[in-house]
């Protein structure tokens, strides 16, 4: 039995949610405030959807946003 692949956002992705820049995310996971992870043999970062939606539970940003398309 397979577990289902948890879905993960980019750093972009999480910006343009967030409404902020690339760099402030790139704080938040440097600094611990939003988990992320680094992609096998990369520097590239992702963070989990259920991680970002607790992140903006948190710091009460709107849930409504996580749903918005990222494009």
């Amino acid at each position: 039995m397979t577990t289902p692949a948890k879905q993960s956002h980019t750093t972009g992705d999480v910006a343009r949610i967030c409404r902020v820049s690339i760099r402030t995310v790139h704080k938040w996971l440097d600094n611990g405030r939003l988990p992320g992870h680094l992609v096998p043999g990369s520097t590239h970062r992702r963070v989990y959807r259920e991680d970002l939606r607790a992140f903006m539970e948190e710091y009460d940003q709107p849930l409504e946003w996580l749903d918005e398309p990222v494009s």
